[in-house]
């Protein structure tokens, strides 16, 4: 959101609301990102706790913005597994699907916020997500084949004041969009527990 072409500094607004989206507070916020450039930078955690096989539960308690901790008043718990095809007990989404859910709530925030900040009115958003994962890759049964997502369909059906090549152009400003179709190194440090 650039600070100059947001609507909201414009003071074009009759409602104090757009896409759900307050428009002061959207106003307050990349003034002040833009006066403190730290409070834009935020840290995201979650705590995994391995159960079986395929079975773990995620917390999310805290963030990080700028320097400053923030404890959320209630953790999130989010417990994943595989289906049984995958060898799991069904017990939770499994992790793929967690991250087309992420991507998709993510490109509707995205699209939401950012239309705003634009002055787009936007009605509804609908959207279906699919991911193709082979398991040969997984099961080392053939090296040319990722572990991964091989690719992602994405079928938006968006309502509102907005072209169809605004939607694309905005949807591609999401995080997790940007994390999943672009390179983003992955840190792993272990410890072995004795």
């Amino acid at each position: 959101m650039q600070p100059q072409t947001t609507k909201a500094t414009e003071g074009k607004f009759v409602s104090p609301f757009l896409n759900g989206v307050d428009m002061a507070k959207l106003d307050e916020t990349v003034k002040s990102v833009q006066d403190d450039r730290d409070l834009g930078k935020f840290t995201f955690k979650t705590h995994n706790h391995w159960i079986d096989g395929g079975h773990s539960i995620a917390t999310i308690n805290s963030y990080k913005e700028a320097d400053k901790t923030f404890t959320r008043a209630q953790s999130f718990k989010v417990e994943a597994d595989e289906p049984p095809q995958r060898l799991g007990n069904n017990l939770g989404a499994s992790p793929s699907e967690y991250a087309l859910s992420a991507l998709s709530s993510c490109m509707a925030t995205t699209l939401a916020f950012q239309g705003a900040a634009e002055g787009k009115k936007i009605e509804s958003i609908e959207a279906d997500y699919e991911g193709d994962v082979d398991m040969q890759g997984f099961l080392h049964l053939d090296p040319t084949v990722r572990t991964g997502f091989k690719e992602i369909n994405v079928n938006l059906k968006v309502k509102g004041d907005v072209s169809k090549e605004e939607v694309e152009r905005l949807v591609k400003l999401s995080p997790v969009y940007d994390s999943l179709t672009k390179p983003v190194p992955v840190n792993v440090n272990v410890q072995i527990v004795k």
